[in-house]
């Protein structure tokens, strides 16, 4: 039985092959192919989000501190769960 999800298929130049493969290799413990690019996702992902995070932190208004520092401990746990 396979994992849920949508499988999708990508045509890598030769160099984006090497340098997944680099990647791949320079895991100690081995890795897919598929599993270095989940990986690469879901770092992009925690990126992407902690923009979103920084930008809404900086518009918070100055006298909504006690709600700026409760919405950012709350964010930093949201990343830690990804």
């Amino acid at each position: 039985m396979s994992a849920p999800g949508t499988q999708i298929n990508v045509r890598l130049t030769d160099e984006e092959l090497a340098l997944l493969d680099l990647l791949r290799q320079s895991h100690a413990g081995g890795m897919s192919r598929a599993e270095v690019l989940r990986s690469l996702l879901r770092e992009k992902r925690r990126a992407a989000v902690d923009l979103r995070i920084a930008k809404a932190y900086d518009a918070a208004l100055p006298a909504a501190d006690d709600q700026a520092e409760a919405s950012a401990a709350a964010s930093g746990e949201a990343l830690n769960g990804l």
